[in-house]
């Protein structure tokens, strides 16, 4: 298996719901359509967007083409995507491919949970980032539980910049607070949280998990191609089911080019 230094602009969540068949074909994704994939993940330390249960098993298989004839990836388990055992080393999948002829293997035959997975793509060259950098932090408050939107605050100061990492502080406990006292939101809800990202109408993250970006144990950290996005139309969510933690935020911490 060949590993390289990725570097990501775009990102699509979805869940794939397993239907009690052995090959189950991803659905068509509008979004995706003539876009360079960059690289996939599975998330199965999160609670879905959705609310619904994941299937739990290390069985299921992935295979991805570019045609819908030759899989540059078949039956290869989902360990290898699973974002806890990669550890920001994702397989390089650099190429357009053909969504809807893309496939899980259930060989269990499970039916009635979901696997959620995330596409990175992207559909223009990511910016050359400079090498100086600044480091800074976005606190965004949880006032709204069950998948409502959190936006993040309208912070003047990050007005025109771009961004080149994103990690997210949080701790097993609540032990964590803001620098006003205030609790930051733990592993466990991190864990039930998604972050959208916008500019204008345009999708730069689309719900993807916030786990995904909790990158302390990381080998690498998650390389950003210079995200341009606007903070008062971008949000994170809960899952659906989950209610609001009072007087807690999440932490956000941001790389932004100099």
């Amino acid at each position: 298996m060949v590993y390289k230094q990725l570097t990501y602009s775009k990102c699509l969540y979805f869940e794939v719901p397993l239907n009690g068949q052995r090959k189950i074909k991803f659905h068509e994704i509008e979004q995706l359509f003539g876009k360079k994939i960059i690289a996939f993940n599975v998330c199965k330390d999160i609670t879905p967007l959705s609310g619904r249960n994941i299937f739990e098993s290390e069985s299921i298989n992935f295979s991805f083409t570019e045609n819908g004839q030759v899989y540059f990836i078949l039956e290869l388990n989902q360990q290898y995507f699973d974002v806890a055992k990669t550890q920001g080393i994702n397989i390089p999948f650099e190429r357009k491919i053909q969504v809807s002829d893309c496939f899980i293997t259930n060989p269990e035959l499970e039916t009635g949970t979901v696997v959620p997975c995330v596409f990175w793509y992207q559909d223009e060259v990511p910016a050359t980032a400079a090498t100086s950098k600044v480091y800074d932090t976005v606190f965004v408050p949880f006032l709204r539980g069950d998948s409502l939107r959190n936006t993040l605050p309208d912070y003047r100061t990050f007005l025109g910049k771009t961004v080149t990492g994103i990690n997210v502080n949080c701790t097993n406990d609540n032990t964590m607070k803001s620098p006003l006292g205030i609790s930051i939101c733990n592993l466990d809800i991190v864990k039930q949280s998604f972050l959208t990202l916008q500019r204008g109408t345009d999708f730069i993250f689309d719900a993807l998990p916030l786990y995904i970006l909790y990158q302390y144990s990381n080998y690498e950290k998650l390389k950003f191609g210079c995200l341009n996005f606007d903070f008062e139309s971008s949000f994170v969510q809960v899952a659906r089911g989950v209610p609001v933690t009072p007087s807690s935020v999440w932490s956000l911490s941001l790389e932004f080019n100099n």
